[in-house]
């Protein structure tokens, strides 16, 4: 099956929504409007086509006016996970952080940790860590998900 990267753009966002409500719970998916926000605030977002559907994307906000793009959320599809794909939209969304000389900020579920506390990892990306703070029970407490997170803040290397 053919994949490819593609930037998103707002027609894009009922896609992007319809996977999220895949991958989260109800209650926890963004709405349309949010993503539509989200994909409007940069041309950094992308996304994954595979028989135009996506099945993976990586929603950003550019925060040109401090230097530094913001990665808000990674979604793969379940039946797509674990085949590479998060890494080619990282290697897609990176290779233009770091042309346009932007830091990156995150805040990283422990379950995404390992793809972005490995320092190697982020240097085959063109970036080190700068910052990796823990915020203790941050993640989806309003939905009963208490979960670890990290802010986190890389540079070009």
């Amino acid at each position: 099956m053919i994949k490819r990267i593609v930037t998103l753009l707002p027609q894009d966002a009922p896609l992007v929504a319809q996977l999220e409500r895949e991958i989260y719970p109800l209650a926890m998916a963004d709405t349309v409007e949010d993503i539509v926000d989200t994909i409007m605030s940069t041309d950094l977002s992308r996304g994954i086509l595979s028989r135009r559907r996506i099945i993976g994307y990586l929603l950003a906000h550019d925060r040109g006016f401090s230097g530094e793009a913001y990665i808000a959320d990674i979604g793969i599809a379940k039946r797509w996970q674990g085949q590479g794909l998060c890494s080619l939209l990282l290697a897609s969304f990176f290779g233009e952080t770091k042309r346009r000389g932007l830091d990156v900020t995150l805040h990283c579920r422990s379950t995404s940790y390992p793809i972005f506390s490995n320092a190697r990892r982020t240097a085959n990306y063109g970036y080190s860590i700068a910052d990796d703070v823990l915020l203790a029970d941050w993640y989806f407490g309003e939905y009963g998900v208490h979960e670890d997170a990290h802010f986190m803040r890389l540079k070009p290397a």
